[in-house]
């Protein structure tokens, strides 16, 4: 205002101007317009004293009243130009005030619209998700908002959830330690905690769950709410306790020690062992944890191909095929085994092994080939008897017919009728003598063959038997040596199968020895036993026949049982006779050619006499 004053008192001193209101009323507008009425009317008053000082004392009377006219309506003018620009200022400032109030307007339109896209992406990622959200009233426990997720795994509707409180549907079992957890974060703010517990689904399934909770706290400190995750982990923790359940099955089963079980490393060394392969190989715990029990090293050499093919077909398909190895025991000896192993699962480098000791599968497995091999020899002893039996009853049986169709005739003459009837007497002695084998056979099976039992003195039942064969032995021109006890030597038993078992162990020493050989028979008494020995200089018996010489069918060698002659039934007749007499008999050879000893042994009668009895075997 002042320098519009100013500028107009300069401008009409410089023009030099007859009236300076006009000029001066235009300072006061812009003054006004300027300032405002308040400076437009400060304006006025400074244009009308300048008037005054200026012009007035040299300016008329019509044109004072002329300046006066134009000062006053300056004056109006100032204040109209004043409320114009208040007006235009309000207007301005409402105009600022709308474009600012547009601008929030439309910032808030903004915030709102993220927020609702927030909203949604939030609730999408609550309805969508694989696993269950929840948030719980902090005060009661009381669900206030849940996922579909959560619905489906509980098989509840979120209206029926939404009525419940978390510890409602956990499992009673878990529900106080659940409530002391959740007590326990409510008290102190900003606490996040994990726990692993069951629910009881509306259908009555129980499921486990992971979930991880945090308590949300208001301004004043106080729990609000509670923001939980739940995820369900049944099938692991089914698999989990599957796990569990199988290696207590294994661990039960290692320290069952019913079978060898180890875990080693591939490379050789034993890590943990039960009693049962110690057992096996016969060392302590403490050899395997002291490192003196590398398998290469208690496996033989020719079984460590076995050990490697096992080994790469576990590294390849997890699981080697059970194979048979053996180990060396701690005393040197072996000890076969069957044994197979697998990876473990979280230990690549190593392998749990089962160890079974075969040692009685294998002395069953031999005593069973042994049993076979007795059966069919026994079958084909049998088969060689019937053919032994047929051949012998034949060939006397041939003899009786012919020399009975020759005896029929009347052109033979005397000396050969005396020949024919002996060789027809002959062949039926022997004829009725294999019949008696047979049949003795026959009761010795069916454990019918009676005896008469009496005391006797065995050295004349030898006497009497060894006359018997005494042709049989000149014949063959054999040297017999017979020595006697100067003591009797009383048994008691049936003096005919004593007779037959001393003249069938004689007939056998006779029948195998060759011309010019010697036979020694002996009857002693010893240690409260009589002995009846026969010993020969003949063909002796081979080493793997000695334990079959009394056994039924058992024939060395049938073809010469035939050149012999009989049914190879004698042997095992003496000692069935011999059995039932509470006795017992032997026999020994060192071999092909190198003789044989037969040896009776019978139980002497003390000094008072028995009485004769009858019994059955």
């Amino acid at each position: 205002m002042v320098i519009a004053i100013a500028a107009a008192d300069v401008l009409i001193r410089t023009v030099g101007l007859p009236n300076p209101a006009p000029v001066t009323l235009l300072g006061v507008v812009a003054a006004a317009f300027v300032g405002g009425t308040t400076a437009g009317l400060i304006g006025a008053v400074l244009a009308f004293a300048s008037a005054v000082v200026w012009f007035y004392p040299v300016a008329t009377h019509e044109d004072q009243w002329r300046t006066a006219t134009i000062l006053v309506s300056g004056v109006l003018m100032a204040l109209l130009v004043g409320i114009l620009r208040r007006r235009s200022d309000i207007l301005l400032r409402q105009q600022v005030g709308f474009e600012k109030e547009r601008q929030h307007a439309a910032e808030r339109e903004r915030y709102l619209e993220d927020l609702r896209r927030s909203e949604q992406r939030n609730r999408a990622f609550f309805e969508l998700a694989g696993a269950g959200f929840a948030e719980v009233d902090a005060a009661t426990g009381r669900y206030v908002r849940v996922n579909n997720a959560l619905c489906e795994l509980t098989g509840y509707a979120e209206e029926e959830l939404l009525t419940k409180t978390f510890l409602d549907i956990t499992h009673p079992d878990d529900r106080e330690r659940c409530g002391d957890e959740y007590r326990d974060a409510k008290a102190v703010p900003g606490t996040a905690y994990e726990t692993d517990k069951r629910y009881v689904c509306k259908d009555g399934q129980v499921k486990w769950v992971h979930t991880s909770i945090r308590v949300v706290h208001d301004s004043s400190g106080s729990p609000a709410i509670s923001a939980g995750i739940i995820i369900d982990t049944t099938r692991a923790e089914l698999a989990k306790q599957a796990l569990l359940e199988a290696n207590a099955k294994l661990r039960r089963l290692v320290d069952s020690n019913i079978i060898g079980v180890i875990v080693a490393n591939f490379d050789g060394t034993l890590v943990e062992v039960n009693d049962a392969f110690l057992a096996v190989i016969g060392y302590s715990r403490e050899d395997v944890f002291n490192g003196l029990l590398p398998w290469r090293e208690i496996t033989p050499t020719e079984h460590l191909p076995l050990d490697e093919q096992a080994l790469r077909e576990a590294r390849e398909r997890g699981a080697c095929t059970p194979y048979e190895k053996e180990y060396i025991r701690r005393n040197d000896t072996r000890v076969p085994v069957l044994i197979g192993f697998a990876v473990v699962e979280h230990s690549p480098e190593q392998y749990i092994a089962f160890v079974l000791d075969l040692t009685q599968q294998k002395a069953a497995e031999a005593r069973e080939h042994a049993a076979r091999a007795e059966a069919e020899r026994a079958n084909r002893a049998k088969d060689e008897f019937l053919a032994v039996v047929s051949h012998e009853l034949r060939t006397p049986m041939t003899s009786i017919v012919g020399w009975s169709t020759m005896l029929q005739g009347s052109s033979i003459d005397e000396a050969t009728r005396a020949t024919g009837w002996r060789l027809l007497l002959d062949a039926v002695r022997l004829e009725a003598r294999l019949i008696d084998d047979l049949l003795d056979f026959s009761r010795a099976a069916s454990g019918k063959l009676l005896i008469e039992a009496v005391d006797l003195d065995l050295r004349g039942t030898v006497q009497a038997a060894l006359g018997s064969q005494r042709i049989a032995a000149e014949a063959r021109n054999l040297e017999v040596a017979v020595n006697l006890s100067p003591q009797p030597v009383i048994v008691r038993g049936d003096e005919q199968r004593l007779y037959q078992v001393a003249a069938n162990v004689i007939s056998n020493a006779i029948k195998f020895t060759a011309q010019g050989g010697r036979i020694e028979i002996e009857v002693a008494r010893s240690d409260g036993e009589a002995l009846f020995r026969v010993r020969d200089s003949g063909r002796g018996i081979k080493p793997e026949f000695l334990p079959h010489v009394f056994d039924w069918f058992a024939q060395e060698d049938a073809s010469s049982t035939r050149e012999t002659g009989g049914l190879g039934l004698g042997l095992a007749i003496v000692r069935h006779i011999v059995g039932i007499h509470g006795g017992r008999v032997d026999a020994f050879s060192e071999g092909p050619d190198r003789g044989s000893e037969f040896v009776v042994h019978l139980p002497l009668v003390p000094e008072a006499p028995a009485e004769t009895s009858t019994t059955d075997s």
